[in-house]
């Protein structure tokens, strides 16, 4: 996998284009917009008074919920600077998903999109337990990321995506997400796909 230096310096260099790149994206990323969408849909209904996103970029993911208050947390300073332009209101700082620099049960509603599987396969489930420590009682995580079912499907889909696929990604496996969740000490875990390589999952605290 990428060094965090290396992905910091990805993300600074792609936040100027990357809302036109996700109209139309390839490879892992197809159907992105349907997927963001898809896993919105679980809390279209509810209010929230204060949520955060992870990994929050231009800011096209947590605008989809109803809150008073909007945080959000990325690790590219030129990711954040174009989401405070589109969005001027939320309340945004760096961080990731092991260093969010956010108080202990903050949070109604956590949220990532597309940025998980960035996270290092060993430090994913410290990842899920620091979710739960910024969660409010009866908060919600809710997360959609390229995932696969299983390995030989992750194999399959390099197989297709061909040249679009990148070596330097570890994509995660639903069971093993799944297993990091409940070890985090989350209840009620539902998971749904929502494109060709995408899955969604929320889980309550």
């Amino acid at each position: 996998m990428r060094k965090k230096e290396d992905t910091i310096q990805l993300f600074d260099l792609w936040a100027e284009t990357y809302d036109q790149y996700i109209q139309n994206p390839n490879g892992p990323l197809l159907g992105y917009e349907t997927s963001l969408g898809e896993a919105s849909y679980w809390l279209k209904e509810k209010k929230f008074q204060a949520i955060l996103d992870i990994g929050i970029g231009t800011g096209g993911f947590i605008k989809r919920f109803h809150a008073d208050e909007y945080h959000g947390i990325d690790l590219s300073e030129k990711m954040l600077e174009e989401c405070k332009q589109n969005h001027p209101n939320y309340t945004l700082s760096l961080g990731t998903f092991n260093e969010t620099n956010q108080a202990s049960e903050t949070f109604e509603l956590v949220v990532s999109s597309f940025t998980f599987h960035e996270v290092l396969p060993e430090e994913r489930l410290s990842a899920c337990k620091e979710t739960y420590r910024i969660l409010q009682k009866d908060g919600y995580f809710l997360l959609v990321d390229i995932m696969f079912p299983s390995e030989f499907a992750r194999i399959q889909a390099k197989e297709t995506i061909a040249r679009y696929w990148d070596d330097s990604e570890d994509y995660p496996i639903v069971m093993n997400m799944d297993n990091h969740l409940r070890e985090a000490g989350y209840k009620s875990i539902q998971w749904k796909q929502t494109g060709p390589y995408h899955w969604a999952v929320i889980a309550k605290k």
